[in-house]
């Protein structure tokens, strides 16, 4: 496989390794903020890096640096496999992560509610996923056989769990569902994914998240919440107002997200 990524990576930062990843999803890349950083390679620089192409995802790159003196790499904006990449893109990305020495990574997303309780701007804490996008980033792989119910880290969320108590946070958790896009989904099919018992649904994280068990690296993922699902209210869904109501919840996911690499 070509590791151009862990490669230039790791000669670019002097070997700088860091343990801990952030993939942020549409709006939510400025918890890189928060990162005092060292360096920013852009995934042009690296070349052929599948990169996003869609508004609200940041300026496409690698920002690496520490917080709370705790090495780290944040991915500012992800592809979607909607926009014409490859499951194999997803695992070849998640895997170079793997080599540079990342040991857990911490997704996050803009979702849909589907649970009329879980309002816009809410932070929800993924515990399962249902992978309804009829693709999978472990085809073609040996031995992908991996367990279904330890992709998420369990020690992961009940330690965002406890900060969400400490600092006031209201941290629903429930189950994720992943369309593959790009369009929002028909009230009948919103309909149908609440009758399977998912309370989220969106167009990323699953395929990072199969990736990165078969590659061995812990897991766990925050959706914000930034619309109710086609026909659950009368209020047209858009990408621009998606991308104002996840501003909206945005400091409460990037404190979570801080207080819990301060924690470790």
């Amino acid at each position: 496989m070509d590791h151009k990524i862990s490669d230039y990576i790791i000669k670019a930062t002097n070997d700088y390794r860091p343990e801990i990843a952030i993939c942020t999803g549409s709006g939510l890349g400025s918890i890189a903020k928060d990162i005092e950083q060292e360096y920013f390679i852009t995934y042009d620089e690296i070349g052929g890096n599948p990169k996003s192409l869609v508004t609200g995802h940041g300026h496409g790159g690698f920002a690496i640096g520490k917080i709370d003196n705790k090495k780290v790499i944040c991915l500012v904006g992800r592809s979607h496999l909607y926009e014409g990449w490859k499951e194999s893109d997803v695992y070849w990305v998640m895997s170079e992560l793997k080599l540079i020495g990342v040991k857990q990574i911490i997704f996050t997303n803009a979702s849909g509610s589907l649970d009329i309780n879980m309002p816009p701007s809410s932070v929800m804490m993924i515990t399962d996923h249902i992978n309804f996008s009829g693709r999978n980033s472990l085809i073609g792989l040996r031995d992908p056989f991996i367990c279904g119910d330890k992709l998420y880290d369990k020690k992961m969320i009940e330690s965002f769990r406890k900060i969400a108590v400490e600092n006031n946070i209201k941290l629903f958790e429930g189950t994720y569902l992943m369309v593959l896009g790009p369009n929002f989904e028909t009230p009948a099919e919103i309909k149908m994914f609440q009758s399977f018992g998912a309370q989220a649904i969106g167009m990323s994280t699953v395929q990072e998240v199969l990736a990165c068990a078969y590659s061995k690296i812990r897991v766990s993922a925050i959706a914000i919440i930034t619309n109710y699902g086609t026909g659950m209210t009368d209020e047209e869904i858009t990408h621009e107002q998606n991308l104002k109501n996840a501003e909206a919840a945005r400091k409460n996911m990037d404190l979570l997200i801080k207080k819990y690499i301060e924690s470790l």
